[in-house]
Order: structure tokens, then C-alpha cells, then sequence
């Protein structure tokens, strides 16, 4: 099967986006860090549009495959 549907969890880009994503709004915490918040809006929305574009093409991928077979 295509590997493009096959992988989940820790080992799609999606997550580690998101985990990426997490961590730089929590290191923005320290002091040496600094983030305005319109940055860190900016951050969410790429990290949310990412994650869900990736979801719906391997939805739509899948549904191709099943329906190729």
C-alpha cells in the first residue's frame, strides 16, 4: 500500500510541525526568547493550514486508491 496512507503518529510531517510549533510558543516563555503574539498567531495558523491540508490529501489519496482497486 501507498506509504503516503500508511504512516500515522510520530512518523508524518504533520506531527512534528505541530510538536515544532508547540515548543517555539513555549520557549517564547524564557527570556531570551521573544515572540510578538501576531507572530505566534502566524505560527498556529501555518501549523493548523499544514496539518489539515496534509490530512485532506491523504484522505483523498486513500479514497483514490480504494477506488483504483
Amino acid at each position: 500500500m501507498n506509504d503516503l496512507i500508511t504512516r500515522a503518529g510520530t512518523k508524518t510531517s504533520e506531527f512534528w510541525f505541530g510538536m515544532g510549533a508547540i515548543v517555539l510558543i513555549l520557549a517564547n516563555g524564557f527570556e531570551p526568547i521573544t515572540i510578538s503574539d501576531s507572530h505566534i498567531m502566524a505560527i498556529i495558523a501555518l501549523a493548523g493550514v499544514y496539518g489539515t491540508g496534509r490530512t485532506v490529501l491523504k484522505n483523498n489519496v486513500a479514497k483514490a486508491a480504494k477506488a483504483g482497486t
